[in-house]
């Protein structure tokens, strides 16, 4: 656990940091004296934001689009769920939404809402309950859902940020191309150019590393979750089912991936669902 902590800590500081430096040159032009300051509480408000978004589930559902499952859907998904969360306090709490734009898949919506593709109710009572458990494996852990709402906000500023820096660097260019003004636009323009080189993008990517490092680890940990309820197995039969219908690849292709490799996840949910039918008691993610 202190290698995650230490692993999110730097990921947020280099988000925080090289977010900043997206909003440092539309802030000095603004307050050239409080740029830094306003750039950064830019970024840490948006970033609050986020987190205001992803844990007020009916505005997240809103947004994001999702429908109310049909009655029959919805009783099979509460039927399972309530076996998926006896026990827990959030036991008769979470919320199921169908998402009709994926196509077969399921997601964490909110601070106790799940939200799955309609195809998934083709798959078998099983495989859907260890569908359904990973993502509760999620929900269990809410400190998660505050950090990836946080991401989520400074990452959508930046954007922005981004978005209007080269808006106002055309503009200016071509307003002050012939101008008295052009000496101190030009200057502008270099620094901004200089500060995006040798520190935004490499914070940037360094921080998407070392969150996407972060959140895979997060994957293995829902994982034991399932593994724990005795559904192991179950997940380790349906994830490579997905993948082929979803088209994702078995294994891992670039360090920016959020989710770890199919046959890797498969391997340690045989190992941990081995663990339970041998009676060793509740395994321990190895994440």
């Amino acid at each position: 656990m202190a290698k995650e902590r230490a692993l999110l800590g730097l990921a947020l500081i280099f988000m925080v940091l090289g977010n900043a430096g997206v909003w440092f040159p539309p802030a000095w032009l603004l307050a050239p004296a409080y740029a830094p300051a306003l750039a950064l509480a830019v970024t840490l408000l948006t970033g609050a934001a986020g987190v205001l978004l992803v844990t007020r589930d009916w505005l997240h559902a809103w947004l994001v689009g999702v429908r109310f499952p049909d009655l029959r859907t919805n009783w099979r998904l509460q039927k399972i769920l309530a076996g998926v969360t006896a026990g827990s306090p959030l036991e008769g709490r979470v919320v199921a939404w169908v998402e009709p734009r994926w196509r077969m898949n399921a997601g964490v919506l909110g601070s106790r809402s799940i939200a799955v593709a309609p195809a998934l109710m083709q798959l078998e009572n099983g495989e859907l309950a260890a569908v359904l458990a990973h993502e509760f494996g999620h929900l269990i852990r809410p400190w998660e859902l505050v950090v990836k709402g946080f991401v989520m906000g400074v990452s959508k500023s930046g954007k922005v940020a981004a978005a209007l820096l080269a808006e106002v660097t055309v503009i200016a260019g071509a307003y002050f191309a012939r101008s008295l003004y052009w000496d101190q636009v030009a200057r502008w323009i270099t620094r901004s150019l200089l500060l995006w080189a040798l520190f935004v993008v490499p914070s940037l990517a360094l921080a998407e590393l070392l969150w996407r490092a972060w959140w895979r680890k997060g994957e293995y940990h829902a994982d034991a979750f399932v593994a724990r309820l005795g559904l192991g197995a179950e997940l380790a039969a349906v994830l490579p089912k997905l993948d082929r219908i979803n088209g994702r690849p078995a294994k891992r292709t670039s360090l920016f991936d959020s989710h770890p490799a199919t046959f890797e996840r498969v391997e340690r949910l045989r190992s941990l669902s081995g663990g339970v039918a041998a009676g060793a008691g509740e395994p321990e993610s190895r994440a």
